[in-house]
């Protein structure tokens, strides 16, 4: 890397971005492909020369440019000012959240709604990104837009790994299942027509 890097600056902004993220330095290191021990050598500032390689999957991650993240250009969304609380966002079809923006609850349902997005429409990372943006959905750090990283690491973080995880998930928190649980079921409908009133007298 670049020799005017601050890398103690370097690494509080890591640090910074990681909780944001609600991230853990072993989280991280995954979505980053690095090992652990070199995130927690950055963010300790003990790691006196950053490969670009790792700058560049870190930056990635995070979803800012190279210059951004090595702290040699401010951040887009101004990072660095304290984070408002967020507006509810506007109403996207088919998605229903609760009342709790960025509560857990919340996080659960829309990363359901984001997995079904995805796997059962097939929409990619990038058009569920733009998607997220129309409708003001916030961000983890409650600033800047979603990118295709951004969502990719929300998921990633959010959804459970196994899928008998995601199953059961998808189960509880899902579009799909939330639509079946108010349309009646076939059974239900026919029964009435089945039924029968005996002639009186």
């Amino acid at each position: 890397m670049d020799p005017l890097v601050n890398m103690r600056a370097l690494g509080e902004q890591v640090l910074l971005r990681r909780r944001r993220a609600g991230l853990s330095q072993a989280e991280l290191a995954q979505c980053a492909g690095v090992d652990p021990m070199t995130i927690s050598r950055i963010e300790s500032g003990q790691k006196k020369r950053l490969e670009l390689e790792t700058a560049a999957r870190l930056a990635r991650v995070f979803g800012v440019t190279l210059d951004q993240f090595c702290v040699l250009e401010p951040a887009a969304d101004n990072e660095s000012a304290a984070a408002p609380t967020p507006a509810p966002p506007a109403a996207v079809p088919g998605l229903a959240l609760p009342p709790d923006v960025w509560g857990s609850e919340w996080c659960r349902h829309l990363a359901a709604q984001i997995y079904s997005w995805n796997k059962d429409d097939g929409m990619s990372l990038k058009a569920i990104a733009q998607r997220l943006n129309a409708a003001g959905i916030p961000t983890p750090s409650r600033r800047g837009q979603w990118y295709q990283p951004s969502v990719s690491l929300f998921l990633l973080v959010k959804m459970p790994q196994t899928k008998k995880g995601r199953k059961e998930f998808m189960a509880k928190y899902g579009p799909r299942h939330q639509a079946e649980d108010d349309e009646p079921t076939s059974q239900t409908a026919k029964r009435p027509r089945n039924r029968k009133t005996a002639p009186v007298g």
